[in-house]
């Protein structure tokens, strides 16, 4: 964390402080993971949201197919 974000947590701290709220200190000994974490849940979570273009409802129909003139790759 930078020395700047630092003290201007440090000040909201004691604005609270000055305000009647009480902090608590905790510790977050998984923050480490959290990185990795978010990788695999916004890759799932893309997959899944991406599974409704399948190609069965959006690919190409039938119909277009047989309008336009295939391409065959040249070996």
């Amino acid at each position: 964390m930078s020395p700047e974000i630092l003290q201007h947590t440090r000040n909201v701290i004691a604005l609270l402080k000055s305000q009647g709220a009480i902090i608590v200190p905790i510790s977050l000994p998984s923050t480490s993971y959290a990185l990795s974490c978010y990788y695999v849940l916004a890759s799932a979570e893309a997959s899944s949201n991406l599974a409704r273009y399948d190609g069965v409802e959006y690919g190409m129909h039938a119909e277009f197919i047989e309008n336009h003139t295939r391409t065959q790759a040249v070996a």
